[in-house]
């Protein structure tokens, strides 16, 4: 949808087949860069690769994307990110108790892990020497934790979380246990990773839940 010049929404035009090509070649060079950022680095990567590996010119790489810094914070355009995530299930959790939700979340976070381990891994582990890649972790940090935190105004509105608490930071708190069991946890299959982590959720979500129950 589009907004006309009276202020009413209008259904957007149709795209051409020359935007569509172009949408594809954008989304195809975002994908190629996150694999050789992952693989050796955001800094060590260079736009001559990114086309080489991708199987375009240079030129077309700026064409797309004016700086290297544009490509990464695309990324997530193309990415199942856990902001759209988090942020689909509150649309859909409107009377869910604080227990469902997170339950919900963190079983979809923990799918994400995996399909999406390459770019969280790449955000963990070079945002603290990389200003370009730290923006982007940021934003998805802020944006993820305000998300639950909104969620969990509600429940503290409803009675089942305890007046006083400081939602922004117990939401913090969860995304942190998160991103702790990523950092640490590497060894074994998919199968395992995923039975380690509903263990370890488990055990964070009934030590949490019993500081902010009212």
């Amino acid at each position: 949808m589009a907004e006309s010049k009276n202020g009413g929404m209008v259904d957007a035009p149709p795209r051409t087949t020359r935007q569509e090509q172009a949408a594809a070649t954008r989304a195809h060079i975002a994908d190629i860069a996150l694999r050789l950022f992952a693989r050796q680095g955001y800094s060590a990567t260079s736009t001559r690769q990114i086309a080489e590996e991708a199987e375009v010119s240079e030129g077309a790489i700026f064409h797309h994307f004016p700086t290297k810094h544009e490509i990464l914070r695309s990324i997530p355009e193309y990415r199942t990110t856990f902001i759209r995530e988090a942020e689909l299930l509150v649309e859909q959790s409107d009377d869910a108790s604080a227990e469902t939700f997170l339950r919900a979340l963190f079983s979809r976070f923990g799918e994400l892990l995996e399909t999406e381990r390459h770019y969280v891994r790449l955000l963990l582990t070079e945002s603290g020497a990389d200003p370009a890649i730290d923006d982007v972790f940021q934003e998805m940090i802020d944006r993820t934790t305000s998300t639950v935190a909104g969620f969990l105004d509600r429940r503290v509105a409803a009675g089942e979380l305890r007046r006083d608490l400081p939602t922004q930071e117990a939401a913090q708190s969860l995304l942190g246990a998160l991103l702790l069991f990523l950092l640490v946890d590497r060894t074994g299959t998919v199968a395992q990773r995923r039975t380690r982590l509903a263990a370890y959720f488990d055990n964070v979500l009934d030590i949490w839940l019993d500081g902010v129950r009212s």
